[in-house]
């Protein structure tokens, strides 16, 4: 048993059985874990220079927190573009959340509701509150008698004219 352990350390299976969770990550570990090897280039190392199972699951778990970071930095990226694509477009945003909200139905007050709510953490991210709450003081003011959205916005927290 212990024998077949050190060949499947040699040949990184021990790596991969460890990234078996990840699709697509048993290849990527095997080759950085191959050329992370100082014996990577040496063809006929001796037995007392392979890599030990603990060094191969560090470098596994290394491997995994980079590849995590890397994802979680590409998400990060993409959240920031949506910011600014509705930044960019922020009148077309206000005219969308018009018109669900004059449809006068729970479908149009929840995707009304569901854009100011996007459009206040832009407002946030790029620091405008201020003027967004101004702004959502002033669109509110037509549809005062839609008590079905007034409170849908007020359940979200958003500024309401007193009454």
């Amino acid at each position: 048993m212990r024998k077949r352990r050190a060949e499947e350390a040699e040949d990184g299976s021990d790596a991969s059985a460890l990234a078996s969770g990840e699709p697509g990550l048993n290849h990527l570990l095997a080759r950085e874990l191959r050329g992370l090897r100082p014996d990577a280039a040496q063809p006929g190392a001796s037995a007392g220079e392979r890599v030990t199972f603990a060094t191969l699951s560090r470098e596994v778990r290394a491997v995994k927190e980079r590849l995590a970071r890397e994802r979680a930095e590409r998400e990060r990226q993409a959240r920031e573009r949506h910011l600014k694509r509705i930044h960019d477009q922020w009148d077309d945003h206000w005219r969308q959340a018009t018109q669900a909200a004059e449809r006068g139905s729970g479908w149009g007050y929840d995707k009304a509701t569901q854009t100011l709510v996007e459009m206040r953490e832009v407002a946030a991210h790029f620091g405008e509150r201020e003027q967004f709450r101004e702004q959502v003081l002033a669109w509110v003011q037509p549809h005062l008698k839609r008590r079905a959205l007034i409170k849908r916005l007020a359940e979200q927290g958003f500024p309401l004219p007193d009454a």
